[in-house]
């Protein structure tokens, strides 16, 4: 959130700039003074090296290095978030599929009466996607979130866990009817799986 190099004009800029390369512990103090994990910060200090063949060869070699950072502090919760956002980019319409999905698998249910008469209007999208988002964060013990906050939703009264289940398995059947990664990764399915035995148990 800070510039790199400061100064009042080019020449202090200038000298910033040539401090931060030529002193190392002067570079090591601006960046650590970002608070920012050590992982992140090794990446960029080597993205900051002053001659060009010390930093990464080219976007790729660095998204890897990327991709190796945690993002929510849980493996699962990565994994999870990584195949939602995978099915949203396939499937503009997934919050869609996954209610015809939802109602044609429980018509004994009858949820199409509970939730907006069958009809996912934009208000049930906006909806189901806090949900989701909600339900992401439920393995991070540390997460804001108040799970309880779901049961008083319109047409949530009066469920029992077993309606959250259904609605929570459904959800996971869509993901894997849309996630192109499902079957060439076992990792997700199992962070899936996790993922929700934690929203459940906190429900």
């Amino acid at each position: 959130g800070h510039q790199l190099f400061t100064g009042e004009n080019v020449e202090e800029v200038m000298e910033s700039r040539k401090r931060f390369f030529e002193m190392p512990t002067h570079r090591r103090a601006v960046l650590k003074s970002a608070n920012l994990p050590a992982d992140l910060l090794k990446i960029l200090q080597k993205l900051l090296e002053l001659e060009p063949e010390d930093r990464f060869r080219n976007l790729a070699e660095l998204d890897k290095e990327l991709y190796k950072l945690p993002i929510f502090g849980s493996k699962d919760i990565e994994l999870v978030h990584e195949s939602y956002m995978r099915c949203v980019a396939k499937n503009r319409e997934f919050i869609k599929s996954f209610y015809q999905r939802f109602f044609e698998n429980n018509k004994e249910k009858a949820y199409e009466a509970r939730f907006e008469n069958g009809v996912a209007n934009n208000r049930t999208h906006k909806k189901l996607r806090v949900m989701i988002l909600q339900l992401i964060d439920m393995e991070n013990e540390a997460a804001p979130t108040d799970i309880s906050r779901i049961a008083g939703y319109k047409g949530h009264h009066g469920l029992t866990i077993e309606d959250y289940a259904i609605f929570l398995n459904t959800l996971k059947q869509e993901i894997e009817a849309t996630d192109f990664l499902w079957g060439k990764d076992p990792a997700i399915a199992e962070a899936w799986e996790k993922v929700i035995a934690k929203a459940l148990e906190r429900l």
